[in-house]
């Protein structure tokens, strides 16, 4: 049903579509108590993803499906834990999300080859399952972060880790280095603070969340190690002088014996000895 790698079929874009909107339609059902600001954005942003599958950029796809997975998770604990009287809500919710992930399944997610755009030639897949956690994350994080911000004026953790969660993606989504580096400290840094107890969260929501950045920390494990060993291997820079070298040697072949004679050049340049002082007679 989903089509080709490269995009999904019409029927599929349809009933994610439909899907989406079912979902925000079920997060608008539960009962927002005094908390009109993270109401109105849960249902904005779960209703955008319908809008969001329509574009081709590798970005709005993995926002999409973060959407759903972090709804989809949060309706499955309340459906689970939460009141009877939030099940039919709860349901939706589940119902929709799980609807609009089947429907596009990977398409969309493997056919962007534009300039500037994830592209990765190795480790394509682990990469697209850590950032689609890394997006699903931040965005419960944000959701819980905004609860405690919204009820009690209190700055938490969550939105620290919602927002560091969301500027590792945009980073690895642009095949930056510090990208990476960044989510692999941000979900490191997650497990830490959920076995210390220093989460702001439920203690389901916690193991959850611990769990997805043990996932993710595996999936990027395999570029972590590279980025290391590049990072290792890499030769101290040391102070030197700026000499000036001749254009040509600069626009010589790589090879042995020019690069020598490119180094008496600079040399000469650098420092030019006093010319040589012959006696006549």
């Amino acid at each position: 049903m989903a089509g080709s790698p490269g995009g999904p079929t019409a029927l599929a874009r349809m009933v994610a579509t439909a899907g989406g909107l079912v979902a925000a339609t079920g997060i608008a059902l539960f009962p927002w108590r005094n908390l009109e600001v993270t109401h109105g954005l849960a249902v904005g942003a779960v209703g955008a993803s319908a809008l969001l599958l329509h574009r081709r950029h590798i970005g709005a796809q993995l926002a999409a499906r973060g959407l759903w997975i972090a709804s989809g998770i949060l309706g499955t604990l309340n459906l689970i834990l939460g009141p009877w009287s939030q099940s039919q809500a709860s349901a939706m919710v589940i119902a929709g999300t799980g609807a609009a992930l089947f429907a596009l399944g990977r398409s969309g997610l493997d056919g962007a080859k534009e300039r500037g755009v994830f592209a990765p030639s190795k480790y394509r897949a682990p990469l697209l399952v850590a950032l689609g956690l890394a997006v699903a994350d931040a965005l419960g994080f944000a959701f819980y972060g905004s609860i405690l911000l919204e009820s009690w004026g209190l700055w938490t953790s969550n939105l620290i880790f919602a927002a560091a969660l969301a500027t590792g993606a945009f980073g690895l989504v642009r095949m930056r280095t510090w990208g990476l580096l960044a989510l692999g400290a941000t979900h490191a840094s997650i497990i830490v603070a959920g076995l210390v107890g220093a989460l702001r969260l439920p203690l389901v929501v916690q193991t959850v969340y611990g769990l997805s950045s043990a996932v993710a920390l595996v999936a990027l494990s395999p570029l972590l190690a590279l980025a290391g060993k590049r990072l290792l291997s890499s030769e101290p820079e040391t102070t030197g002088y700026r000499i000036a070298v001749p254009q040509s040697a600069t626009a010589a072949p790589v090879d042995a014996d020019l690069d020598a004679e490119a180094d008496v050049d600079a040399a000469a340049a650098a420092e030019p000895v006093p010319p040589r002082r012959y006696r006549v007679g």
